[in-house]
């Protein structure tokens, strides 16, 4: 079952991934209980400007554990896949920081430049999903400024100044 096909238009890779175990995501517990099997499509890093897609066969197993609410739950090939990402780690990364540059048209104009082809409104949300960033030291703080405390002069229009007004008219002199 692991082949590649290079189309003109994409790279398809067949591939499987078999893990004897692994742990759920819920409770921790280890499970070498299989409980069926499915196909999932990842799409990875282009390459020579063609898209990259992996039908990877993963397998399903069951949650040994009684107290845990999940009861099956899929394996992940390590590196590779995360839960519920339709993308590659790498890819994943890469369309991140794409994102965090140049979001919206910007970064959908130069992701396609390399192979990938992403929504603006996928970057966007992109940036929203990225951790915020830790915060090494906390914030100086400020003292009131000086200027915006002291009242401001009043500007006073004696009888020999004329007020601006829109259209070049003044009031007449008594």
């Amino acid at each position: 079952m692991d082949t590649i096909e290079c189309t003109p238009s994409a790279v398809v890779i067949w591939a499987r991934c078999w893990p004897a175990q692994a742990a759920c995501p819920a409770c921790g517990a280890w499970s070498s209980r299989v409980h069926g099997s499915y196909v999932r499509q990842v799409r990875d890093l282009p390459l020579g400007e063609r898209p990259v897609l992996i039908h990877l066969a993963m397998r399903r197993f069951v949650c040994l554990n009684p107290a845990c609410k999940k009861v099956t739950f899929a394996g992940q090939a390590d590196g590779l896949t995360v839960r519920y990402q339709r993308w590659s780690v790498p890819l994943a990364g890469l369309l991140a920081q794409v994102a965090l540059e140049l979001a919206g048209r910007a970064g959908t104009r130069l992701a396609r430049a390399l192979g990938m082809a992403v929504h603006r409104g996928t970057l966007l949300r992109l940036v929203i999903d990225l951790p915020e960033p830790a915060v090494t030291s906390a914030p100086e703080v400020l003292g009131v400024d000086d200027f915006r405390a002291a009242p401001r002069p009043r500007l006073r229009h004696g009888p020999g100044r004329r007020r601006h007004r829109p259209g070049g008219r003044y009031p007449a002199r008594p």
